[in-house]
């Protein structure tokens, strides 16, 4: 048994054995991937001797990515070989993974200005063309020299030959027309880790084979491959520890935005593909929110947020309104402030419609009986509090004529054990009442007052709250949104003024005035790992002793 910082010596050494065996050589991949904690040792520090040993022989590289994209006919293997080399890629080991886009120097010079160059493409370059040897140095035996030479550049074309042919073996796995679940995952590893680490020179490969994104695409009902999709979109890159945008393949870029967009009209009924989709432009949206100006013409075509709530009203997928969701946060963000108002007028009008009440109630553990709010209503929640963020005396009037602000306080008197509803209703009504232009207007035309005396100020004064179990989910909401009435200095009515203070008074004494936000249970104290040792053999001498 190991303990703490003792284990590290331990692995240490296992890994130091396996580096040793990989720069001998005299080991088959196989051999390897059977390796007892072969995984371990590589992730302990054998990851570059493997990494060497892999660039020394090409043709197991090209087994790397079979195992990868092939399906293996032992269950055995099947389930380990691919899982091991899946987390070995994720490592992103640079050189191993740079190996992949060298290009070979004797072929038209089409690579990128700042391509590497490397120890192996040295070389391949021919600054030295062989001279044929004269017969008199044939016989004279000084040849020897020449086959030598023509042997180990024999060596490094077939070499070479194999390292051109790895993309292809790699991409050729999208070729198919259905895929395994499993083995999408263990693909998805090693593909991201070449996005990560070169983007640009896999878009230079995608240019020069077109069908990978085709492909690509036609697979996009894998969640595996959405994350994968919105990083080419957005593709960033690492400059002397910063991460800054790509500009390259823009156009291409673009066009792919531009399939995504049309196929949410031709897969309309498959919801589990609409929300695949979505939740790529999703991504985009947040990763690229610092990136506006560079890519505008490309987020242009997503900021439509009028198109995308047709679309989910119709189809009802989930990840549809959490896109119009983060649309408005992007726009927020970048401070947009454009011809989108209307759409957004448009899906105040009817947005209170899509909220789509379950019947069925969910039993929660000391068999209390609560109705479930669901995903979907959430998302549509947190369109209206975003809109509102937007602080838009046009979006304020379309909530007031659409009697949004009242359809609040309903959902919020139905669902008041709902934590998250209850805390996006708070946020609601707070950024309401900061606004001087609208706090009053929603004191007049709502029934927020009403609300208030009815379950705050009415059944406090009662001591009806005190002498029964907590009756209301939302209390706290309502402690917040009256302190605050008070803190504006609203104009209220005097007696409601005086009876609101009372009934934040009486609760404060209930909770001898002590406010449970500020008085976090402090973790315990860290124990070492000798400490836990000794505490370890106490126990254990203890147990002996009985």
């Amino acid at each position: 048994m190991s303990f703490g910082p003792y284990a590290y010596y331990q692995v240490f050494g296992q890994s130091q054995e396996l580096e040793n065996i990989l720069k001998e050589g005299n080991v088959s991949l196989e051999d390897l991937l059977e390796r007892e904690n072969f995984l371990n040792d590589i992730k302990a520090g054998a990851l570059n001797a493997f990494a060497e040993y892999v660039l020394r022989n090409p043709e197991v590289y090209e087994r790397l990515l079979q195992y990868i994209v092939l399906e293996i006919q032992d269950d055995r293997k099947q389930k380990l070989y691919p899982y091991v080399i899946s987390e070995i890629f994720a490592l992103e080991h640079i050189k191993l993974i740079e190996y992949l886009y060298y290009k070979n120097k004797l072929e038209s010079q089409t690579s990128l200005q700042t391509e590497r160059l490397t120890t192996i493409e040295d070389d391949l370059q021919d600054d030295d063309p062989i001279q044929m040897p004269e017969d008199e140095d044939i016989i004279s035996g000084s040849s020897i020299t020449y086959v030598a030479s023509q042997k180990s550049r024999q060596g490094l074309q077939v070499s070479e030959s194999i390292r051109q042919n790895l993309l292809a073996i790699f991409f050729s796995f999208l070729d198919q027309e259905t895929l395994n679940e499993t083995s999408v995952g263990y693909y998805s590893k090693v593909l991201n880790a070449m996005i990560r680490k070169n983007g640009g020179e896999l878009w230079d490969h995608i240019m020069q084979n077109t069908d990978i994104l085709v492909n690509l695409l036609k697979h996009i009902q894998y969640t595996q491959f959405v994350e994968l999709i919105s990083k080419l979109i957005v593709l960033e890159v690492r400059l002397h520890e910063q991460v800054c945008l790509n500009t390259r393949f823009m156009r291409e870029r673009k066009q792919v935005v531009e399939i995504l967009i049309n196929q949410f009209q031709d897969q309309k009924d498959s919801v589990d593909t609409l929300d695949n989709l979505s939740q790529i432009l999703i991504t985009v949206l947040q990763t690229g929110q610092d990136y506006y100006e560079q890519m505008r013409d490309i987020f242009d075509l997503i900021l439509s947020p009028g198109a995308f709530f047709d679309l989910a009203k119709k189809t009802g997928a989930v990840q549809l309104f959490r896109l119009i969701c983060e649309i408005c946060k992007f726009l927020q963000y970048n401070n947009i402030r454009d011809k989108r108002n209307p759409q957004f007028v448009v899906i105040i009008q009817s947005i209170t419609n899509q909220i789509k009440f379950n019947d069925e109630d969910y039993i929660t553990t000391y068999g209390r009986a609560h109705q479930v709010f669901g995903q979907r209503n959430l998302f549509i929640l947190m369109i209206i509090r975003q809109l509102i963020a937007f602080k838009q005396t046009l979006l304020y009037e379309a909530m007031l004529q659409s009697d949004v602000i009242n359809f609040c306080l309903i959902l919020i008197e139905r669902y008041e054990w709902n934590n998250q509803l209850v805390l996006q209703i708070q946020q609601i009504f707070t950024d309401l009442l900061m606004d001087d232009r609208i706090n009053k207007r929603i004191l007049q035309e709502t029934q927020l007052l009403n609300f208030i005396f009815k379950y705050k100020v009415d059944s406090t004064l009662n001591d009806k709250i005190f002498n029964k179990p907590i009756k209301y989910g939302f209390g706290g909401c309502l402690n917040v949104i009256c302190k605050l009435l008070l803190k504006l200095g609203t104009e209220l009515p005097q007696k409601l003024q005086d009876q609101i203070a009372i009934s934040l008074n009486l609760e404060e004494q209930f909770i001898c005035q002590v406010d449970p936000k500020t008085h976090l249970e402090e973790a315990p104290p860290e124990i070492s790992i000798d400490r836990q040792v000794e505490m370890q053999i106490d126990n254990n001498q203890k147990e002996d002793k009985k």
